[in-house]
């Protein structure tokens, strides 16, 4: 993570690294108008999963706590599926946000 000191109250940051995903659920689940079926299918995917994340975000302090918010996308580097038979490369990708609260545990040294 870089962390860059921005104007004032303000602290953005930047990050990149590795993302590591075991796999503790797989279904399928298809819903029409005349039917529903769910089916597991967790002998065809991979149990675990390669990653990577790229995001950024910013602080911004307040009296006694900070607010921060932050976006990242994480794209899986490897397929999932786990099927010789299956000539496909299928990989996760996912985009989150966050927003929360950043408060000191403890006595300040001020």
């Amino acid at each position: 993570m870089v962390r860059l000191p921005a104007h004032g109250r303000f602290t953005c940051d930047a990050f990149v690294g590795p993302t590591f995903a075991f796999n503790i659920l797989a279904k399928s689940e298809v819903k029409t108008e005349f039917a529903q079926f769910t089916d597991d299918i967790g002998t065809f995917v991979k149990a675990f999963d390669l990653g990577a994340a790229v995001g950024a975000g910013i602080e911004i302090q307040m009296s006694r706590m900070s607010v921060t918010f932050d976006a990242r996308f994480s794209p899986g580097l490897t397929s999932f599926v786990d099927q010789a038979d299956f000539k496909v490369d299928v990989k996760n990708r996912g985009l989150g946000f966050m927003a929360g609260l950043v408060f000191p545990l403890g006595h300040s040294a001020d």
